[in-house]
Order: structure tokens, then sequence, then C-alpha cells
């Protein structure tokens, strides 16, 4: 292939996926950032985590999580709480995770690092559902940049030895521990298992404990500190938090079967199909591979998207968590793209029928037209439908005319084949994510407007933060 026509179709991508996220800063809040923003803004006027919820809460305590994250909301919050300053830090923290993306894959291979790391990268910026958790208001995007960058400093250190990467690998899982701590401990208890079972790095892996523990450590003396002297009995807010929502799916089989449904319906719907067959793909190209970094990703990624399949916890048809485990899922597509088409030459009939796939199922999407699964109070509902996950089905089903391709090359048509459909279903969900006006903001200014201090309303949790007045959520 032309490599300069490639280079400008993944930079133009990147492009797009940047602008994307620009667009959607001003996005009216919803579903429960108003939380995290509320949170933030006590701290900022009082310095503690406690704000009015709603009528049921009116003092809760935000302390569902390792609390940095609304610390860090809070610095902003002081200047400026508008939507675009508040979604600033996530919008940062998203461009700085493709950084670290971009780096991992040069670490990998300074040669062919920079292709894979680009296509990488591109694939991660387009992402609907990247895109999509990237704006939200949440803890999500900071753990994925953390505990990925974690990852990438401790390879980097393995690879040279260098004290200074496995100081700032303690530092990340620090930061790691501080936003989602299950995930850091997870990712980091597993890959820890696979250094110590491995002869040729038994010895490393005391020092990658070292690494772990002196983060761990300090975190936790931080956090003593924290909820003995600041919040005063707090300090197992967040394990009961999570212990709470994890001991509510196994509390019937029934509820356990259909949340764990949903969540693979939401895992199709936000993935989107095709990404997701390219994932299972990759995992089983993969999976025999010895390579350090090849299994560093496989169990980072595979531990994350397990724990949270087992354990199912769908929040407004959003599952957020697993945003965490996207970098390395980007990174391995990126590789098994690069292995299966780099060396192979590519005919202009092939780029004609490649490019006949993507509209065709641009075409079907636009004529079916699937709802975008949206972060709001019935976004669990619209994107679980039967209709629309059907449409979604249908919608990749010019994937199907490859086989009607003559025997040669057929392996590699149809590789590029999913890779035109990928992009079509994440270019039309980003296109109608950043189209979409939720009209929270003005509903609740409406309200306000048309109603007196003493009135109580019912109404969402964003609508009651524009609204600035008593309701019952």
């Amino acid at each position: 292939m032309n490599k300069k026509l490639v280079y400008a179709i993944l930079i133009g991508l990147i492009i797009l996926g940047v602008i994307f996220r620009i667009l959607s800063l001003n996005n009216d809040l919803t579903g429960e950032e108003p939380d995290f923003v509320n949170s933030a803004l006590a701290i900022s006027q009082t310095g503690h985590p406690r704000f009015y919820q709603a009528e049921q809460i009116p003092n809760q305590l935000a302390l569902w999580h390792p609390p940095m994250y609304i610390y860090s909301l809070a610095l902003i919050a002081r200047f400026s709480t508008g939507e675009v300053a508040l979604r600033s830090l996530n919008f940062i923290f998203s461009i700085l995770t493709a950084l670290i993306i971009f780096l991992f894959c040069l670490r990998i291979n300074k040669e062919k690092g920079k292709q894979i790391g680009l296509l990488a990268v591109a694939l991660f910026l387009v992402n609907y559902y990247v895109l999509s958790s990237s704006i939200l208001i949440d803890i999500d995007v900071l753990s994925m940049f953390f505990t990925f960058s974690f990852f990438y400093l401790i390879f980097s250190y393995y690879k040279t030895k260098k004290i200074s990467y496995a100081i700032l690998a303690s530092l990340a899982f620090l930061f790691s521990l501080s936003n989602r701590y299950p995930i850091a401990i997870i990712t980091f208890i597993l890959v820890w298992f696979y250094f110590l079972i491995k002869k040729e790095t038994r010895k490393f892996a005391r020092n990658y404990f070292g690494i772990g523990l002196i983060g761990g450590l300090i975190f936790l003396a931080i956090w003593t500190f924290y909820s003995t002297i600041i919040e005063p009995g707090t300090f197992f807010s967040f394990i009961e938090h999570n212990a709470q929502l994890g001991i509510m799916q196994f509390s019937s089989i029934s509820l356990y079967f259909f949340s764990f449904c949903l969540n693979i319906s939401q895992i199709i719907r936000l993935f989107t199909l095709p990404t997701l067959i390219l994932l299972i793909a990759v995992f089983f190209y993969f999976i025999r591979r010895k390579e350090e970094y090849i299994r560093i990703l496989l169990i980072y990624c595979i531990s994350i998207f397990f724990f949270f399949i087992i354990i199912p916890r769908p929040a407004f048809g959003y599952p957020r968590y697993f945003l965490t485990l996207m970098p390395g899922f980007f990174i391995l597509i990126s590789i098994f793209l690069y292995e299966n088409i780099i060396d192979k030459k590519i005919k202009k009939e092939h780029i004609i029928f490649v490019f006949l796939m993507f509209l065709i199922s641009m075409s079907l999407l636009l004529l079916f037209n699937p709802q975008e699964t949206l972060y709001r109070n019935d976004g669990l509902i619209k994107s679980t439908n039967l209709p629309d996950l059907i449409f979604n089905m249908i919608c990749i089903s010019p994937i199907f005319l490859v086989f009607l391709w003559g025997s040669e090359k057929k392996k590699l048509i149809l590789i590029l084949s999913v890779i035109a459909i990928l992009l079509s279903y994440n270019l039309y969900f980003d296109v109608k994510y950043v189209l979409n006006d939720s009209h929270i903001k003005e509903v609740g200014l409406y309200l306000k407007e048309n109603t007196n201090y003493s009135d109580i309303v019912i109404c969402p949790k964003a609508v009651g933060y524009y609204y600035e007045g008593k309701f019952y959520m």
C-alpha cells in the first residue's frame, strides 16, 4: 500500500477523534455526573466532599471511590464550573492515554512501532465506546491512564533496567489505586503471578512486587490519614460501596443471569460488533505467543474483561469500567493487523471492494438508524432493546460478500472488510453522539424559572443539578 496514503488516513482519523471530543465538551451533565461535580464543588467551597444529592439523601458523602478524582475536579472548579472546564480533565487524560499507547508501541519495536502505534491511536480515538467514555465526568479515564501507564513503565523497566522507570511505575500504581482500586489490584496480582511462575522472570517478579508494594503502602498511609483525620470513620467506605454493588447481582440466580445477558448486550452495542469480532480473532491469534509484551497485554486486558463480565453491574446502561482495558486491546488489534497486512500486496480492486463494504454498512446503519447508547437514566432500556440489537447485527451483513470472492487473498480481504465495517460503525455512532442534544439543562432552567423557592420537584439527578432547588430524584 502507498505509505503516504496510509499515514494520511491514520492521522486524519486521529484528528477526527480529537475534534469529536472537543465538540462534546459542552454536553449537558447527565446520569451520575452531577454527583462528581457536586462533590468537587463541595470540596472547593468547604474542604469536604459532602453535598446535597436530593431530598432522599440531603447530606451525601462522596467517598464511593478513593477521592483523588473529585479533588482533581475541585481544583478545576475553583476557576470554572462550566461543562467545558469540568470535562477538560478527562479530555486531557484520554489524549495522554493515546500518547502512552504510541510510546508502548515504540517500546515494543522502534522500527515497526511507529506504524503500529499510529494505527492503535487512530482506532482508540475514533472508537465509539472510548469516545463516549472519555467525555464522561467519572473516574474511569484517569483509571485507564494510570493503570495502563503502570504497565507501560513496568515493561520499560523490564527492558532497560533503568531505576527511573521503577520510580515512575510506583507512582502510577499509587494513582491507579487512588482512582479505581479493584482494577489496579487485579491486574497487578495476575501479572505478578505470570512473572513468578516463569523461571526466566522469577527474579524480576521480586522487583515488580516491590514497586507495587511501595505504591500500595503510600496509598494506604495517605488514605489512613485522610479517613481518620479529615473524614473520620470512612476507612472502609469505598470497599463497602463496591461490595454492596457486587453482592446485589448475586441476590438471586435470575437477577444474575439477566444482568449477565445485559452486560453481553451492552458490550456488543458499545464496543460495536465488528470490534468484538476482531477482538475474538486477536485473542485466538495471540493466545500461544510467548513474547513478554504480548503476555502482559493479554493478562492485563483479559483480567479486567472477565472480572466485569463475571460480576455485571449495569449503571444506566453504561458499563464504564471496561474502559481501562481498551488501550491494551487496541495495541493487540494493531499488531494483529500489521502482521497480517503489512507484507501483502493490495491491489486497486481490493481497495474498491473494501470501500464498497464501508458504504454498504454505513447505508444500512443510516437506513435502520439504531439508537446510540447514551449515559442517562433510560440508557439501559434504549441500549438493550431487541430491535436495536438486531439492527446492529444486520448492519455487519456485508461481510458475507467476502465469501463470494475467489480463493486468492480471501483472508486479507476479510480482515480489510472488517476494518472498513468497524470504521463505518464507529463513525456512525460517533457522529450521532456528537449531534445528540439531551435538553437536560434546558429542562432544569425551565423548572427553575417556573417554580417557587418552596416548591419540590421530582426529576433525574442531572435535571436537579440545573434546577438548583429541592428535588426528589
